[in-house]
């Protein structure tokens, strides 16, 4: 796990002391080492810092090569099938130098090219640079689980894992992208490709990069098919097992310690269960919120499974005074960011990596064995009492209510177009983006019955671009690697495959047939327990103080950013609804603050 950074210039040569100074900006990803390639002719260089897990000798460094030179590349994540990997390429005469999950991939691409990514296991963001094919390649995971940005103009084109080391380029403007700014208003995110600065994009999950003589061409080389497999439960039963378990013992391979990041649900105490299965004696960590009202506090929860399968367990207790690490952790997420678990996330991962580099955890679980609410809320009347229901019915197609609406309310309770014009200044009126669900309409399959349509949609846009991000910046921001099994390619294939009706009979079972598998593994508790999530108790984090200091007298109204008397009439509301809108406009307050200056040094 580590930071990566690349750079291609047009016309002059690299400066190296702007490079190194753009590098260490990620320092937090990588602080075992540090590594830059520069190309011969000076365009060109790449640059990695190094969390050590795999291979911890000075063979596993990076930017690493082939043997001749021709191929260079700069990675971050972890490869689990690297070892089956090495061995085919070995037979296909490939030599290797290191232990390392890295020059797997090198090889790979010799062999295979860019189809190598389908045989790829893990999560990853990479950038190789092909000398022969004077091509930079681009690459990210399937579901987003590792980052990637990047930005070009007429003169140079920069990839890194962090927005920030790219701003540090004295040559990359800062220019908020007001469409942007209203998509995270809208989805506490904003969704990939664009980034909240104007001319720099995310490269999306699954997705491929391919930059050559100033020109990039990007597209998709994966996503999850929704075509069903015949399978009886008992058959789907048997296969998770196997599948589940393979996928752990392969997230358990390590050259340090790893341990778990323990909720007290059925996701993590599922992985507690298989790393128990695999006589890996793991230590688990748990965080609560010290407030009075028991919901948010799993910490018992935590401590029964940890009983069960004798894990040494620490515990993080979040206070109400979470505002005074705020200015830190908009450094770490480089852009606005809404999710408020980010708090918890962040202090967890601080308290984990006091004791190990590798944890694992379980995002992925609730997307993928449909454990939301919101999966089973789009009433059945609603679509029958329409003329599309009825049709749609007849067809055996799954009808689409009102684009999606239904999802967008029960997800989105935020700032729309209207809101954001009486919330924004006059001058910032033009660059309102009114139709923020294009992100979701572009990936909706209205054609696939629901919930899988929605757990489809979930897997797309909101796992990646806020819970992975979440996770990772958090981790991240500790130098800590967290690694999600439930997000193993062959398994996710294989549970999108399962008809419905077997995963989620009755049409309202969450999380039916991991519970199943799991009675009699896990504490009836645990394996019964209702979804609660990572939510933050809002209203023991907001009193008029904060209010009044950090967003009414904060600097987006002094500046003329926002207006005043929407943010005055909200908090005058005081119901649910104006709480969350007020968090994202503070939440927006600090970034702002934190990063629209032109140069803002590190994380302090």
């Amino acid at each position: 796990m580590c930071g990566i950074l690349g750079q291609l210039c047009c016309q002059a040569p690299i400066d190296r002391v702007c490079f190194t100074a753009m590098l260490k900006t990620l320092t937090h990803r990588g602080p075992d080492g540090e590594g830059c390639y520069y190309f011969p002719e000076g365009t060109g260089a790449l640059g990695h810092r190094r969390l050590s897990i795999i291979d911890l000798s000075e063979n596993g460094m990076q930017p690493m090569t082939n043997e001749d030179g021709s191929i260079w590349i700069t990675f971050n994540g972890e490869i689990y099938n690297y070892r089956e990997l090495r061995e085919l390429l070995q037979t296909k005469g490939h030599r290797f130098m290191s232990q390392s999950d890295t020059e797997v991939i090198i090889h790979g691409y010799e062999q295979w090219g860019i189809r190598c990514l389908d045989r790829l296991r893990g999560m990853f963001a990479f950038g190789i640079w092909d000398a022969g094919e004077r091509q930079l390649v681009l690459a990210r995971d399937p579901f987003g689980i590792k980052p990637l940005y990047y930005y070009q103009d007429p003169d140079r084109f920069i990839f890194a894992s962090e927005l920030k080391a790219i701003v540090e380029h004295p040559q990359v403007p800062r220019s908020i992208d007001i469409a942007a700014l209203c998509d995270f208003f809208f989805h506490r995110y904003i969704p990939a490709p664009h980034t909240i600065w104007r001319g720099i994009c995310k490269l999306p999950p699954a997705s491929l990069l391919v930059y050559r003589d100033g020109v990039s061409t990007v597209s998709r080389y994966w996503a999850p098919a929704a075509a069903c497999v015949e399978r009886t439960e008992e058959q789907a039963l048997e296969e998770l097992d196997d599948l589940l378990a393979q996928s752990i013992k392969m997230h358990l391979v390590s050259d340090v310690p790893l341990g778990l990041l323990l909720s007290g649900g059925v996701d993590s105490s599922t992985i507690a269960y298989y790393m128990h299965r695999e006589g890996k004696k793991a230590t688990a960590f748990a965080a609560g919120f010290e407030v009075e009202d028991e919901w948010y506090n799993e910490l018992p929860d935590a401590r029964l499974v940890a009983d069960r399968f004798s894990m040494e367990l620490h515990e993080e207790m979040v206070k109400p005074d979470v505002w005074e690490i705020l200015p830190r952790l908009v450094w770490f997420y480089d852009e606005p960011f809404g999710d408020g678990s980010m708090f918890p996330s962040y202090l967890v991962s601080r308290l984990a990596r006091k004791y190990m580099k590798v944890a694992l955890g379980g995002e992925g679980g609730d997307e993928l064995f449909a454990g939301y609410n919101r999966y089973f809320d789009v009433p059945a009347s609603a679509q029958a009492d329409s003329w599309l229901g009825r049709v749609g019915t007849a067809l055996g197609v799954a009808p689409r209510v009102k684009e999606t609406v239904q999802y967008q309310q029960g997800m989105h309770p935020f700032l729309d177009g209207e809101s954001l014009r009486a919330l924004f200044h006059d001058d910032l009126h033009p660059g309102i983006r009114h139709h923020q669900e294009w992100f979701l309409d572009q990936h909706d399959q209205p054609r696939v019955a629901e919930p899988k349509r929605w757990q489809m949609l979930d897997l797309l846009t909101i796992l990646p671009e806020q819970y992975l991000t979440k996770v990772d910046r958090a981790s991240m921001a500790h130098s800590l690697e967290v690694r999600v099994p439930f997000l193993d390619k062959p398994l996710v294939e294989a549970v999108m495959r399962l008809p419905v009706e077997v995963y989620a009979p009755g049409g309202g079972q969450k999380k039916y047939l991991l519970r199943k598998l799991m009675r009699g593994k896990l504490p009836e508790r645990t394996v019964s327990k209702k979804k609660r999530g990572f939510s933050i108790p809002l209203h023991h984090f907001f009193n008029e103080q904060i209010l009044q200091d950090f967003i009414v007298e904060g600097e987006c109204v002094k500046s003329g950013f926002f207006r005043r008397a929407y943010i005055d009439n909200l908090a005058a509301q005081a119901n649910g609804r104006a709480l969350n809108r007020l968090w994202q406009i503070g939440l927006f307050e600090a970034w702002y603050k934190r990063w629209s200056g032109r140069r803002q040094g590190g994380a302090s």
